[in-house]
């Protein structure tokens, strides 16, 4: 599945979309370092990064909130955190909706004054011109996947958002997602992904 972030028209590039097998650890390349949390059994207070320069881990500042099944990217040189889940004193899932960043040259965390519209946990992410898109995922809730599409627009500072993308066409979670280079042919008119997922049946 493909998704033209120009409403169908062919600005260079689509967001391509993968389910993909079920997985434990989290990376991210960003700035030639690699950093990982791990995401296995309710445990993701620790940040770590390695240097393909110095060939060794460095530790980092820990995240304002454990979570796990959550996602991570990366924008002008800062990481973002969304989505994913904790536990309560009671051992309760409870959804994360707020959003962290990190700053790699400060090594300092910063809750997000804007915030998600919905739950996202095991979601795809991809970044295109200083936007986010948290593709599908699942709802701790129902235990259902999920259709939707968040976006995050975090290309100019002080004037942050979060909005809905188009309904992807099917829901799942464990979901890849990336931006490629696509001529126009390639990049469908999605007029009918911004249906509701129950919906799409019927057309």
């Amino acid at each position: 599945m493909v998704y033209d972030p120009k409403q169908g028209r062919a600005l260079g590039c689509c967001l391509w979309v993968q389910i993909l097998p079920r997985h434990t650890l989290l990376w991210l390349l960003l700035a030639f370092k690699v950093y990982y949390k791990w995401v296995l059994k309710q445990k993701a207070d620790s940040d770590r990064a390695t240097s393909s320069f110095e060939n060794k881990w460095l530790s980092r500042s820990p995240m304002l909130q454990r979570r796990v099944y959550h996602s991570m990217a990366a924008v002008q040189r800062k990481l973002y955190v969304l989505g994913g889940n904790d536990l309560d004193y009671n051992n309760d899932r409870i959804l994360v909706r707020h959003i962290d960043s990190y700053s790699i040259d400060a090594d300092q965390w910063t809750r997000c004054s804007f915030n998600m519209l919905t739950g996202q946990n095991e979601s795809g992410v991809a970044v295109h011109n200083g936007r986010i898109y948290l593709v599908g995922g699942y709802s701790i809730w129902t235990n259902e996947p999920l259709a939707c599409i968040q976006v995050l627009d975090v290309s100019k500072e002080g004037k942050e958002e979060v909005f809905y993308g188009p309904t992807l066409p099917f829901a799942s979670n464990g979901i890849a997602a990336c931006f490629l280079p696509a001529p126009y042919f390639t990049c469908p008119n999605l007029q009918t992904l911004q249906v509701p997922h129950h919906r799409m049946g019927t057309m």
